[in-house]
């Protein structure tokens, strides 16, 4: 949070821009891994891979909410 703080509104926005594009190339792994249907996948890996895409999704969101409460602080 503090490398955050120490950002200029224009450093903010584009790293929003990062996260957000993060979080959709998350989701969209997460599809592709979790949804495919001709390749079996051991119940012990699914499990990991997808606690793993929860706390990176998690990551990211708090890290949106973060930096749109920082933009919000400044007046954008």
């Amino acid at each position: 949070m503090e490398e955050l703080e120490a950002m200029t509104g224009v450093e903010l926005k584009a790293e929003m821009a990062k996260a957000e594009g993060d979080l959709a190339d998350l989701e969209e792994e997460r599809q592709a891994f979790l949804g495919q249907t001709g390749v079996h996948i051991g119940v012990g890996l699914l499990n990991t891979r997808r606690r793993q895409y929860e706390r990176e999704e998690e990551a990211l969101r708090g890290r949106i909410a973060a930096i749109e409460g920082l933009l919000e602080d400044r007046g954008r």
